[in-house]
């Protein structure tokens, strides 16, 4: 009988079955050929060290809602910041693998871990690898893989068929309005947010525009419902950084609806730029100015409708070499 691959989870939300959620413990399954089963750091084979083990007390609301679990912050008391020092202090070969995994725009070599996934572009090192959040919420069973990812707000996982086909004339017959999905409403989003008013209505839902706000999108796949009334979605990301692209452009694409983003030029490598409205270049002339100028151009919105989101299929193999080569070197 092959042994299951003892996996524990620190610095993140695991929440019920994380074993299945995780898009990397899926790949990392098969390539192990070993099912994977939860453990404590101490007797784990592999140890998925999340984003957030800095977080402390005072640096996030507390009580902590619920819906910031949803998120991703965990608060890690310093009582496991001790346990994982007294892991990485054991010799090599009699303490689990250590594989940090983030998917916040946190940099993948904060600290000396044996090897690291994260969303940064431009990485020349043999223990990183590239896997942007975006993958999380595609559905890979055309590749053999199947995850829950039960923490995804916008339904079922997206095909990747969906993201390979322009949107479309269709856009045009929804009402020209926009809607934003918001836990916050910190800068640039506030900013944004009044930008496209002054252009277009616009419906801000989640818990950064009320409680009866949040309540219309707190259940499963109400993102991917409340989408199909509205022609735009405000979507931009929470930061900028090379490679640091989320679920946002997306998922409201697969919806079929115009995303306005905000990120950084580098997003080109993922998506067709020419598919969205990217409102970060108008920040020199002004963001109203430039979203009213896009709107009243018909040959952009023409080019828009007849772009799809991906250039050309992605592809998990470069995950999956990735693994097969940590699991061969340490495991």
């Amino acid at each position: 009988m092959i042994r299951a691959l003892k996996v524990a989870g620190i610095g993140w939300t695991p929440g019920p079955g994380w074993e299945e959620d995780h898009l990397v413990l899926a790949v990392l399954s098969r390539v192990t050929g070993r099912s994977i089963v939860r453990s404590n750091v101490a007797r784990a084979d592999l140890v998925l060290v999340g984003p957030f083990l800095n977080k402390v007390a005072g640096t996030v609301p507390r009580p902590l809602p619920l819906a910031m679990v949803a998120e991703g912050f965990y608060l890690v008391s310093p009582a496991v910041r001790r346990v994982l020092a007294a892991v990485q202090a054991r010799p090599a070969g009699r303490r689990p693998l250590l594989l940090a995994v983030t998917g916040e725009n946190t940099r993948w070599n904060e600290e000396p871990f044996d090897f690291s996934i994260s969303m940064d572009l431009g990485i020349v090192d043999p223990r990183h690898h590239r896997l942007p959040y975006w993958m999380q919420i595609l559905d890979w069973s055309h590749e053999g893989i199947s995850h829950a990812n039960r923490w995804q707000r916008f339904g079922a996982p997206i095909p990747v068929t969906r993201l390979l086909a322009p949107l479309g004339a269709a856009f045009r017959e929804r009402p020209r309005e926009a809607v934003i999905f918001s836990r916050h409403q910190r800068e640039p989003r506030r900013t944004l947010v009044e930008a496209v008013r002054r252009v277009m209505p616009i419906t801000g839902l989640g818990r950064g525009f009320g409680p009866a706000a949040y309540g219309r999108n707190a259940r499963a796949g109400a993102k991917a419902e409340v989408l199909r009334d509205f022609a735009f979605c405000l979507c931009p990301e929470n930061s900028l950084y090379p490679g640091y692209y989320t679920e946002k452009i997306p998922e409201a694409f697969a919806a079929g609806s115009v995303p306005l983003a905000w990120t950084d030029a580098h997003v080109r490598v993922d998506f067709n730029p020419d598919a969205f409205i990217n409102l970060h270049g108008f920040a020199g002339v002004g963001y109203e100015n430039g979203l009213r100028a896009t709107l009243g151009d018909g040959v952009t919105l023409e080019r828009i409708a007849g772009t799809p989101l991906f250039r050309e299929p992605p592809s998990l193999e470069p995950l999956t070499t990735f693994l097969r080569t940590m699991v061969a070197s340490a495991l």
